[in-house]
């Protein structure tokens, strides 16, 4: 079924002004600020999350056969890599002669790699807890945040039509990447999600960079109605959420009966492959939540200058 653009987003930009919309732009770009550095917090400075986060790294051992895959996925992210996602974004840009959009492309594509390194490498350590797990610290996902990135690049700089194809393509390839760094043993969980969250935050920037030079006051622009986009996008990323998080309440409650109801202890193979598995099914439902956020933004930024 089409709709005059996803119907949730649209009424609701209807009936707010450009001002309001880059203020909702703002609290998302902080809210996810906030989401990295609770993650950070929860599964990196906390003994108990941080265990947790490690059992899943070592569950994912145990899926080592599929190791081939993984580094069919990892291996081309790279500086050509960005390259190439650079000149494509920008040339889809240019061809639809959206100048302002290949700006923001661009940045979209560089800040939250850049973003990435300086919280991995400068603002976020690896505390010494005692429990032998101290190192150099991994959150956020450097290769999770190049596939978000890219991703999210596309999904502003490409026509209407085609948003909800690159929303979902992009979402299974986000996940598709922080799963083979988990089989790489090169991430935890808690990486990849600070990773998307980052792009996230970056996507709610962008959206301002496009809104915020257009006059803020008045109504929302009518123009652009006649566009068209799938309702079954934004419906298919939120039930992707919802199941993901009904299912992964029954492996965390597994996991705590597994432990014996103490988490931070001896834990078996069982317990490893639960936290995994956990792991697994919080990615798929945290990038479906976030790439939902990003199509909703690029959405509203569509309607409220019809320009773009």
């Amino acid at each position: 079924m089409l709709l005059d653009q996803s119907s949730l987003t649209d009424r609701l930009v209807r009936r707010y002004d450009r001002r309001t919309w880059a203020a909702v732009a703002a609290v998302i770009a902080g809210l996810c600020v906030l989401g990295v550095w609770a993650l950070w917090w929860v599964f990196v400075a906390s003994p108990t999350g941080r265990w947790v986060d490690q059992l899943a790294m070592r569950g994912a051992l145990y899926d080592s056969g599929r190791l081939p895959f993984a580094k069919l996925v990892l291996d081309p992210v790279s500086v050509v890599y960005g390259a190439v996602g650079l000149a494509v974004v920008v040339s889809i840009a240019v061809l639809r002669r959206r100048w302002r959009l290949a700006v923001v492309g661009a940045v979209l594509l560089g800040a939250p790699v850049l973003t990435t390194q300086v919280l991995k490498l400068v603002l976020l350590t690896r505390p010494a807890l005692g429990d032998g797990l101290d190192g150099s610290n991994s959150l956020p996902s450097g290769h999770t945040t190049a596939a978000a990135a890219t991703c999210a690049a596309l999904l502003f700089v490409v026509g209407p039509r085609w948003r909800p194809v690159v929303a979902v393509l992009g979402a299974a390839y986000t996940v598709l990447t922080g799963w083979s760094t988990y089989v790489g043993q090169w991430h935890r969980p808690s990486d990849v999600l600070a990773a998307v969250a980052v792009v996230t935050g970056w996507s709610a920037v962008a959206s301002l960079l496009l809104v915020v030079p257009a006059p803020l006051t008045g109504a929302v622009s009518p123009e652009g109605t006649g566009r068209r986009t799938a309702a079954w996008t934004p419906a298919l990323l939120l039930v992707g959420t919802l199941v993901s998080a009904v299912v992964l309440v029954f492996l965390v409650t597994a996991l705590h009966e597994s432990v014996g109801g103490t988490l931070g202890g001896e834990a078996g193979r069982q317990a490893a492959v639960l936290a995994y598995g956990g792991g697994v099914v919080a990615t798929v439902g945290g990038v479906c939540a976030m790439v939902a956020v990003q199509l909703a933004l690029r959405t509203a930024v569509g309607r409220v200058r019809s320009d773009q």
